[in-house]
């Protein structure tokens, strides 16, 4: 909440990003690595985890609290979630793997 709350200036100025981190590393960090622009992000092999432990992953999306979890179309998740394993499908795992973190994390952090 905090971090939402904050003014974007100090999330981006001019152009850089990270902006108060940078500053509250200046004094620790290499200038190479505060100044450094050419960061980029890393995708997560989450469907590489979810097929190696399908019977977790199962174990979580076909119980009833699963299927009656009101944020998501159950059934459009579970025909998603069942492609995976179709090596010719093309479904992208990063929003089954967003949905399962929701459920998890509601069930446990809000309930």
């Amino acid at each position: 909440e905090f971090c939402f709350s904050m003014d974007n200036g100090f999330k981006m100025k001019e152009g850089i990003t990270k902006f108060i981190l940078r500053k509250i590393g200046e004094d620790a960090l290499p200038k190479e690595i505060i100044e450094r622009r050419d960061k980029i992000g890393f995708v997560s092999p989450q469907k590489k985890w979810i097929l190696e432990q399908k019977k977790y992953f199962d174990s979580i999306v076909y119980t009833d609290e699963f299927r009656q979890f009101k944020y998501i179309d159950y059934e459009e998740f579970i025909e998603d979630y069942t492609k995976l394993e179709d090596k010719s499908s093309n479904i992208s795992s990063n929003e089954i793997w967003k949905i399962i973190g929701l459920f998890l994390w509601y069930k446990y952090m809000v309930k």
